[in-house]
């Protein structure tokens, strides 16, 4: 739909509305770009402290089975 401006000031005030909007737009972009690397980062650490958790309690159960193994067989 084409709008019809009846004065220049109309025009300069419906540019501003837009570049304003636009800035508007750049920021709200920034922002969820900057929320996006937050929260992928957060992922990420949460996954490497899960998977450090998984690999300890295999090293620990490995270690108490061995060491329950010997103890029942010395006896």
């Amino acid at each position: 739909m084409i709008k019809k401006y009846n004065s220049f000031v109309e025009i300069d005030k419906r540019l501003r509305i837009l570049s304003l909007q636009r800035e508007i737009d750049k920021e709200r972009l920034k922002f969820n770009l900057k929320q996006s690397k937050t929260d992928l980062t957060d992922i990420t650490s949460l996954n490497i402290v899960n998977s450090f958790n998984s690999y300890l309690q295999i090293k620990i159960i490995t270690w108490a089975t061995k060491n329950l193994r010997k103890f029942f067989k010395s006896r």
